[in-house]
């Protein structure tokens, strides 16, 4: 009986405790100088769904004489980094929505494709030697043929990196013949600042393309 009234205290107090001290700030407001502290200013959640053509403001962007925007394609949520395959396509990385997008130029007609879901930030795509290579927080995978072979099955090359597991990763999830436009534009590579910053952190030494291949 003792030993369950001193429980009992205990997370009374516990419970008391945590009322009464504040919930600390969003991470984007912490560190802000004293005189900042009644600015108003709060980034803008990333849309996660896609816009039609026309809600898309080409004709508000400023740009220098001679230059103009038009809309190459339209509908890729989420698109961050961007990587160029050998025969054209172009691989689209994302954070918070988790996947990786495959953009096909048909001839005047974009085609886009989900590569892989589920995943935690794959932001960090690239193409070398005929295969497209996806870095998330936790997870390193290499797609071998992917322009040839829309359903090849990732090779994970996770062991070969000192990546930090996540709890709230679900996994990936390959995928064919899912269709939407997009906007992006081309660029040959792009590496994983989440696997530049593990490195440094754990000292590893292992070359990258030792590492990837």
């Amino acid at each position: 009986m003792k030993t369950l009234v001193a429980v009992a205290c205990l997370a009374t107090f516990a419970s008391s405790y945590a009322q009464d001290k504040p919930a600390p700030p969003p991470i984007w407001q912490q560190g802000r100088p004293p005189e900042m502290a009644d600015s108003k200013l709060a980034p803008h959640p990333g849309k996660m769904t896609e816009t039609p053509p026309g809600e898309i403001p080409l004709d508000t962007i400023k740009l220098p004489e001679g230059f103009k925007a038009e809309l190459w394609a339209h509908g890729l949520p989420g698109g961050r980094a961007m990587a160029r395959g050998q025969k054209g396509k172009i691989y689209v990385g994302t954070r918070a929505i988790g996947r990786v997008y495959e953009v096909s130029d048909e001839g005047g007609k974009r085609r886009v494709r989900i590569v892989a879901e589920k995943m935690n930030q794959p932001a960090g795509v690239a193409f070398a030697n005929g295969s497209l290579y996806v870095a998330s927080i936790d997870r390193v995978l290499r797609y071998d043929g992917i322009e040839d072979k829309p359903d090849v099955q990732p090779v994970d090359l996770t062991s070969k990196f000192n990546l930090r597991r996540s709890s709230t990763t679900t996994g990936s999830t390959s995928r064919s013949g899912r269709t939407r436009s997009c906007t992006c534009r081309s660029g040959r590579r792009a590496t994983s600042a989440s696997h530049r910053r593990n490195t440094r952190r754990s000292g590893d030494t292992t070359p990258m393309g030792q590492a990837w291949r």
